[in-house]
């Protein structure tokens, strides 16, 4: 393809008739993806849910399981560099990294979920750049993720990375289009021109009314080849973009994918809910059937004698009723559930959660062995795979935060004030500044590594017993090795538990004296003698009884001492 200059119109109508050939081949994946969405949410959500009813949403189950399993939760990130001399300023960028991946603030936890979600049934992306809002405003980091309907691919491509083109369709007020400086020129002209042309031609009632505010779908697509970014309008002029230039932002793209198989030869991955279609769909027919059929079942009474039956009729429960011949008067038993239909539901059950991973063990909804060892070695084999998927999204979140770090590290405008720790003491300070007088270089000179972590919540309770663990477990055992001098910097030691574990109770019980790195030496303990005696003594002593009702039994009986002291 030649240089997609605006100029070269001839370029930009075979990108688009590319682009339409390759959303007709994604539509087969985009019906699937919305056939199993509808499966999932059941029939009882407002219009969009399927209208068959599912009594027992294995798929469902299966989503949340795994959702729990490599979903966020208040995600962090730790900045970290190999030069000692860089420490102080990767530090300070951790926290106001940090502060920007706030729930309050670009609320990253919500976007890597719904990244997750998508990514069970195709394929999950990101988007991450700068969007501009005002003439005055250079452009604040964004990170949203991008559904798979509004998601355009290169459907020639045989992998991700071979891809002429990465896109999405997006919807933007159309004030906002008019008074962006991003957009400018003659193309910008002759879309709002056809715009305004196309809404006079519609009368009032024809227009839909469910929207508030006049909108426009633009188009953005990246082109690896030529690192180039265009902004269009695909309905009104694909030929005309809004905005081409070159891409200026992180290497890839703004585009980040998560998946966790790769099909050879193909840019669509393989995602696990497809598999469980056919299974859940006999599970829930089956068992629809075996309800159908049990709530037809009958018991009626068969009498040879009129009179006999009205009498068996008229009886109140417990009343002796006279009949003519007892033996004539039989209970006939009509429908009821096929046995080889609940055999066939454990039967599908069984192998959807063997397919799906063994979810009983990843769950804890049942111990699927004898013994507590067992279902731990099957607990921890089963997670293998979640472990697999875990390591997928722990990379694709790294790719991310590292996206948005980027932007953030080369804003030339923003200046933010934060709290910064006192190392050795529990106060901090509120002069911590962060700006571009702050920080020096490129961003990649710092090699800075960005990895995301989960930030830990705990019960008051359970943050006591971890404290006291990390003390008695840790920081006992190595007073001998500090008072005595070690080349271990022991301060520098219990920061990284403490910050790493989220332990910052940690860093207020631990005293460190002034310009030491390790506690004050104590005083000598007496030691032992050179020599020493010792006397072995055999004791024959009762076996100990283990807790439980054999206590109690025991209890019941005088000890021997006891018996004879009454005697």
């Amino acid at each position: 393809m030649q240089d997609l200059e605006p100029e070269n119109v001839e370029s930009y109508r075979k990108l688009g008739n590319s682009i339409n050939a390759s959303l007709v081949r994604k539509r087969s994946f985009a019906e699937q993806r919305m056939r199993l969405l509808k499966k999932l949410v059941g029939p009882y959500f407002g219009g969009d849910g399927t209208k068959e009813k599912r009594p027992v949403n294995m798929i469902e189950l299966g989503v949340d399981i795994l959702l729990r399993a490599i979903a966020s939760r208040n995600p962090q990130a730790l900045v970290q560099t190999e030069f000692r001399e860089l420490m102080p300023t990767a530090y300070d960028f951790e926290i106001v990294l940090n502060r920007k991946l706030d729930v309050r603030r670009l609320n990253i936890q919500d976007s890597f979920n719904i990244c997750g979600l998508e990514s069970l049934f195709n394929l999950g992306v990101m988007c991450v750049g700068l969007k501009v809002e005002h003439d005055f405003d250079p452009g604040k980091v964004f990170a949203e993720p991008v559904l798979f309907p509004d998601l355009i691919l290169d459907m020639n491509a045989k992998s991700w990375g071979t891809q002429t083109y990465i896109g999405h369709d997006f919807t933007v007020n159309f004030d906002d289009i008019k008074n962006s400086p991003l957009y400018e020129g003659r193309n910008k002209d002759y879309i709002l021109r056809a715009r305004d042309l196309r809404n006079r031609s519609t009368s009032d009632w024809q227009r839909p009314s469910e929207e508030y505010l006049d909108q426009i779908m633009l188009r953005q697509l990246y082109l690896p080849h030529l690192n180039r970014i265009i902004v269009c309008d695909p309905e009104t002029a694909m030929d005309k973009p809004l905005m081409s230039s070159e891409w200026e932002g992180p290497e890839g793209g703004p585009y980040t994918p998560l998946y966790y198989k790769v099909v050879s030869g193909h840019v669509m991955p393989l995602a696990p809910v497809p598999f469980w279609h056919d299974l859940d769909d006999i599970i829930n027919k089956c068992f629809g059937k075996a309800a159908r059929q049990t709530l037809r079942q009958k018991t009626v009474g068969l009498s040879r004698n009129a009179d006999d039956a009205t009498a068996i009729n008229n009886a109140d429960d417990g009343i002796t009723v006279e009949v003519s011949d007892p033996n004539a008067i039989v209970e006939k038993a009509f429908g009821g559930a096929n046995q080889a239909l609940p055999a066939m539901v454990e039967m599908a059950k069984s192998l959807l959660v063997y397919l799906g991973g063994n979810w009983d063990a990843l769950a804890g909804l049942a111990p699927m062995s004898g013994t507590f060892g067992q279902d731990k070695l099957l607990s921890q084999g089963a997670s293998g795979r979640v472990k697999d998927m875990q390591d997928c999204m722990i990379a694709f979140q790294s790719k991310v935060i590292s996206d948005i770090a980027y932007w953030m590290w080369g804003d030339p405008l923003t200046t933010e004030r934060f709290a910064k720790k006192i190392q050795g003491t529990k106060y901090s300070t509120d002069d911590g500044m962060w700006s571009p007088e702050t920080r020096s270089g490129d961003f990649f000179q710092y090699n800075f590594t960005v990895n995301p972590y989960k930030l830990v919540k705990r019960s008051p309770e359970e943050q006591a017993q971890g404290i006291i663990g990390i003390v008695k477990d840790v920081l006992l055992p190595s007073l001998p090795f500090m008072q005595n001098g070690s080349p271990v910097d022991w301060e520098a030691m219990f920061e990284l538990i403490a910050h790493y574990g989220n332990w910052p109770e940690l860093r207020q019980i631990i005293r460190w004296p002034q310009g030491e790195s390790m506690p004050q030496r104590e005083p000598d303990m007496p030691t032992k003698p050179s020599t020493s005696t010792r006397t072995y003594e055999r004791i024959n002593r009762p076996s100990g009884m283990r807790p439980g009702p054999a206590v109690g039994i025991a209890q019941m009986f005088p000890s021997p001492q006891t018996a004879d002291a009454s005697a």
